[in-house]
């Protein structure tokens, strides 16, 4: 990405486009800016050096790919850490103006989640993966080539870069468990979940196969578990077939080999050694003491 040297920038906190500004920036000496927020949205994308950014009362010690997305209104800045005359402090730094913001959002309403996040947490805070890292330098790479051709068509163009830029940090967002849940939203599932989980207990369950039966990601699933009991959907079943099995030996006598296949175990020897992960004793010191 070529560099944009604007000597004005660093020191004007402020837009002159009604829609965006984009910025990317390489520095060999930089002094820390003052304590400022904007009337607009900030995009933060850190590519090098030795800095801490604080945003309200967050701060993050930034790794190169981290990126930053702020509030309209929140208070923000960026300290160098390095000492050493020789670092070099690589950005790129994305303002957008709320009414292109809801313009843009015509696009797909669903791209709004991460900007409310953002605006119940007062920031968002990602350390994308490398593939994501990529993805991202590249849409902005093109959307700052793009946004400075005057070619035609240059502005859907642009539209369509940012829609994908939303897209990309949306689905981080989901990955890394960042979107918080409504408890009233999950309940029902939550309840789905279970029943399903109890009536096919005898069978194999994979989180891919609740996924398909009630037609949610495995994702959103496992942490609609979690929120509920603390554990993962893997470990809920084991238990559940574990205590089945108990169950049906003591209720009525059965020997457990059988009960251990019919359950879905692949061996006794599996189903052993579960248990006493489990349980802390064998199964037989367990039947013992009851």
């Amino acid at each position: 990405m070529k560099k944009n040297i604007r000597s004005d920038f660093q020191s004007r906190q402020y837009m002159l486009s009604e829609n965006y500004e984009l910025y990317y920036y390489s520095d060999l000496h930089f002094k820390n800016v003052k304590i400022h927020s904007h009337n607009y949205y900030e995009f933060y994308f850190f590519l090098n050096g030795d800095v801490r950014y604080t945003v309200g009362d967050k701060s993050y010690d930034l790794e190169a790919g981290d990126f930053l997305v702020i509030q309209p209104g929140q208070i923000h800045y960026p300290i160098i850490e390095s000492k050493s005359q020789d670092y070099v402090y690589e950005r790129v730094i994305f303002w957008l103006g709320c009414d292109y913001y809801r313009h843009l959002m015509e696009v797909d309403p669903s791209l709004n989640a991460i900007f409310n996040l953002v605006e119940r947490t007062g920031t968002c805070h990602f350390r994308p993966r490398v593939e994501a890292f990529e993805k991202i330098n590249s849409l902005l790479r093109s959307a700052w080539y793009e946004s400075r051709s005057n070619q035609l068509g240059h502005a859907i163009v642009v539209k369509s870069l940012f829609a994908q830029l939303f897209v990309l940090l949306n689905r981080i967002a989901e990955a890394e468990d960042l979107f918080p849940m409504q408890s009233d939203a999950t309940e029902d599932l939550y309840v789905q979940l279970v029943q399903y989980v109890h009536t096919h207990v005898k069978e194999r369950i994979t989180l891919k196969d609740l996924s398909r039966a009630l037609f949610v990601s495995e994702s959103y699933l496992s942490r609609v578990f979690r929120q509920h009991l603390g554990m993962s959907v893997h470990r809920y079943i084991l238990r559940l077939k574990l205590d089945r099995i108990i169950h049906e030996a003591i209720t009525h006598g059965c020997q457990l080999a059988p009960l251990v296949y019919e359950y879905g175990f692949q061996s006794y020897s599996s189903f052993y050694r579960a248990f006493q992960r489990e349980y802390g004793v064998s199964p037989t010191e367990y039947l013992g003491q009851k």
